[in-house]
Order: structure tokens, then sequence, then C-alpha cells
């Protein structure tokens, strides 16, 4: 019994620090790769709504028209298969792109997994609780997530190969926002 309370206080921790950690790792990939223009996730209710109405059948999640979505907190072996697809783009992106854009496109009639968190102009996130195991993905590794996050309001955009440059992250923010600690955030 301690172990099931401990497992449903972790899973709560882990759903509320989502936010601050996916911003953390869009702020690293933003600097690493010189994007000017990557936008903070502000947690939203409208995303959160959108992410109750998912079914817990994970085979069967499909992006919307104003949203996208992604799983967080995986096992082994879901970080095994987010390698393989790591690899795979470090590999291709510069020799085969039409390779790496196809396999993409399968992905993108249902989750690009970790290359939807990095797309820059994504503004707002939800999250919540849901345990996915994915036997539809990979033949190699059957990855297993604890949360759901669902991120709006625009599409993918971000261009293989990935973006470099030497521009300052949070230094093209448009009229609207303003750079903070290399995001862009909206002007209040």
């Amino acid at each position: 019994m301690e172990l099931l309370v401990l497992l449903l206080l972790t899973s709560s921790v882990l759903a509320a620090n989502v936010v601050d950690e996916v911003n953390r790792l869009r702020q690293g990939f933003a600097a690493s790769n010189g994007i000017p223009d990557m936008w903070k996730l502000v947690e939203s209710e409208e995303m959160i709504k959108i992410a109750k109405t998912f079914s817990t059948d994970c085979s069967i999640h499909k992006p919307g028209k104003n949203y996208r979505y992604f799983y967080f907190h995986g096992n082994d072996q879901a970080g095994k298969f987010e390698g393989s697809l790591i690899a795979f783009i470090n590999q291709n992106e510069h020799t085969n792109i039409r390779l790496v854009n196809q396999f993409f496109g399968s992905y993108m009639r249902k989750t690009a997994f970790f290359m939807d968190f990095l797309e820059p102009t994504q503004k707002k996130i939800g999250c919540v609780p849901m345990n996915c195991k994915l036997t539809d993905v990979s033949k190699q590794f059957t990855p297993e997530y604890k949360i759901l996050c669902v991120l709006g309001d625009s599409q993918p955009s971000m261009p293989l190969p990935l973006p470099k440059s030497d521009k300052k992250p949070g230094t093209e923010c448009g009229s609207n926002g303003h750079g903070e600690d290399g995001l862009c955030v909206e002007n209040t």
C-alpha cells in the first residue's frame, strides 16, 4: 500500500514539474542550435481540457487542428526508442533528408515525440497523468510513458535538417513578445 501511495504522489509531482522541465529542454535546444524564436510554454487550461479528453487507449491518439501532443516521463524502453530516433536523425539529416522527412511525415499523423515539444512556435501546454504503453511505434522497443501533454496553438514548422545558427536565443520574438532567459515570452 505504501508503494501505491508513493507512486501516486510521484505521478502528481511529475505532472506539476513537466512544464518547467520541458521549458528547460527547450532553452537548451534553442541555445545549442541558435534558435532565436523559441517560445516559453505556458500552462493552459484549454490544453489541459483537451488532454483530459484523450482516451486511455493511447494507440488511437491523434493531433487536432490547433494542437499536437507528446508523451513524457518514459521507461527505459522509451529512452532507447527516442535515442534511436535521435540517432536516425543525426545519421541522415545531412545526407538523406528526404528519408528523414518521410519518416517524420508518418509520425505527424500521431506524435513526433520530442520533436513536438521542440517546435519553437508552440506557446501553450497542458499535461495530465496517463499511462501509455505504445506497442505500434517500434519493432525493437515498447515504450511506456506516464504523462500526456498537449501543445498549442500552432502546427509544426521546424525545418529539417534541424536549424543551427549563431543567433542568440530569445532575440527574435516579434512585436508581441520579448526575450527572457533565452526563450520568448508574451508582452504583458
